[in-house]
């Protein structure tokens, strides 16, 4: 996702689609204080995600699936 790559946070729809779900289910996740859905911030009637915490969440999952594989 090229919108990553900015600074600018991005949409339930385009983090959605980094992580390869739809944004119902990102939405179900954030209802039940799931990650990764549950890593926006609501902001007026948006929620809306951080592409830093994205990417910080993400390479903590392959920190610890690595951890687990060796």
């Amino acid at each position: 996702m090229s919108h990553l790559s900015d600074d600018r946070p991005v949409t339930i729809n385009e983090a959605a689609d980094f992580f390869s779900l739809t944004p119902g289910a990102m939405r179900v996740q954030r209802h039940r204080n799931v990650a990764p859905g549950n890593l926006g911030v609501k902001v007026g009637a948006k929620v809306l995600y951080s592409p830093d915490t994205i990417r910080d969440w993400f390479k903590a999952q392959e920190q610890a699936q690595a951890v687990n594989v060796d």
